[in-house]
C-alpha cells in the first residue's frame, strides 16, 4: 500500500467516526494497526448505550463502508 492509499483509509476512518458521533456513539477511537497486523489497517472502536444502539451503529458502519467501496470479507454475521 502506498502513502496515498493509507491517507485515504485514515480519512475514511475519520469520516466514519464523525458519522458515528452524529449517531451518539461514545468513546470513539481510531487505531492505526497497519504496522502490527496484515489483516487490517485501521480499527474504529466505539461504545454504544445499548444492544439495539450497537446494532444500529453497525448498520450505519456497513452502509458507510459499502458507499466508500469497501467490501466485507465475512458475510456470515
Amino acid at each position: 500500500m502506498n502513502e496515498q492509499e493509507k491517507l485515504k483509509i485514515i480519512e475514511d476512518a475519520k469520516d466514519l467516526s464523525q458519522l458515528l458521533n452524529s449517531k451518539k456513539a461514545k468513546s470513539i477511537n481510531i487505531l492505526d494497526v497497519s504496522t502490527i497486523t496484515p489483516i487490517t489497517d485501521v480499527f474504529v472502536i466505539v461504545s454504544a448505550e445499548s444492544f439495539i444502539h450497537s446494532k444500529t451503529l453497525e448498520d450505519y458502519t456497513g452502509d458507510f463502508l459499502h458507499s466508500k467501496g469497501y467490501k466485507r470479507k465475512n458475510t456470515s454475521n
